[in-house]
């Protein structure tokens, strides 16, 4: 019989919790403090352990069949961790995994030993707009060219601070936050084949080592043309155009899909509902995590992306 833990009680944790709630899902939780704990009863309702994982254990309950770890980048591996050791089978972990390739090689290992099955939270696979992309670029023959965009609005002290964002997650922004669009954009398109880029840090982030310029250029897999671009010194969107034989499709927000052809650009018309009652793109995941397991990222897939996270943050200026 299935049975679902969240790891986590924090605001992305919540936005699993609305989508559970509507999918009628049971879901048992645990949370680090108590303070985190009884704030999390106090607004979804739900009982929700302190301790973490060890506390819960400690309760004597069988392994969940499936688990969703929605806490801090730097822990979310560990937790990963406990959890297959104790049974469970079949886990998803918000985006990033880890903010090394490293903790994620461990988390493969073990995933390995225990025969389970470990995914990546990259919740932009399942916008409305990208499900309808991807049907039009499949219908078009499949992408020729890909560009995107990540600008990011961190460097603004004040914005840091708001959000209450870990130093080390902070540090490492491009691997926790960014790769959001690079993930999308590869979704869409295929897998790369080649890639060269550059980075440098502008002024208002230096003398920090942490890059906020990017460009490069790349070909997929099956011989397209890929290119990138972003300066989180000023602001700007995130966006990902891709090129097919018959038009150039548009997304600009994400949660926004257009079609340019002959000039003449249009606003693509497709169910949104989802997208703007929940979390966007969260509904779709969690329905695909605990059923048809389809469109997800996998620990794997994950692993061999950081090598081209490595090229994009390389090759200073």
């Amino acid at each position: 019989m299935e049975s679902l833990l969240l790891v986590g009680t924090g605001r992305m944790a919540r936005a699993y919790v609305q989508v559970l709630g509507a999918q009628k899902r049971q879901v048992l939780a645990v949370g680090r403090s108590e303070e985190g704990a009884q704030k999390f009863r106090e607004e979804t309702g739900i009982e929700a352990t302190p301790g973490g994982i060890a506390a819960w254990r400690k309760k004597g309950v069988p392994a969940p069949t499936h688990a969703i770890v929605a806490i801090d980048d730097e822990e979310a591996p560990r937790a990963a961790e406990d959890l297959m050791e104790m049974g469970c089978r079949n886990i998803l972990l918000e985006k990033p995994g880890s903010l090394t390739q490293s903790g994620l090689v461990d988390i493969q290992k073990t995933a390995t030993k225990s025969n389970a099955y470990v995914f990546i939270g990259y919740n932009r696979r399942f916008l409305a707009s990208t499900q309808k992309a991807k049907e039009i670029i499949a219908e078009d023959g499949g992408a020729l060219s890909v560009y995107f965009e990540f600008n990011e609005r961190l460097t603004q002290p004040e914005r840091i601070a708001s959000m209450q964002i870990p130093k080390r997650t902070v540090e490492n922004w491009f691997i926790a936050n960014s790769t959001h669009v690079v993930d999308l954009s590869l979704f869409l398109s295929d897998e790369l084949e080649t890639l060269t880029g550059f980075s440098a840090s502008g002024p208002l982030w230096a003398p920090q080592s942490h890059p906020t310029l990017y460009a490069g250029a790349g070909t997929t897999k099956k011989g397209a043309i890929i290119s990138y671009y972003a300066n989180w010194e000023i602001d700007g969107p995130w966006l990902v155009e891709i090129g097919t034989a018959k038009r150039t499709l548009i997304l600009n927000p994400l949660e926004k899909l257009a079609v340019e052809h002959s000039g003449a650009r249009e606003e693509v018309s497709y169910d949104t509902t989802l997208d703007t009652t929940y979390r966007p793109g969260l509904y779709r995941e969690v329905e695909s995590f605990l059923d048809a397991q389809e469109n997800l990222k996998t620990l794997d897939e994950q692993v061999g992306h950081f090598a081209w996270y490595e090229k994009m943050l390389g090759h200073r200026v």
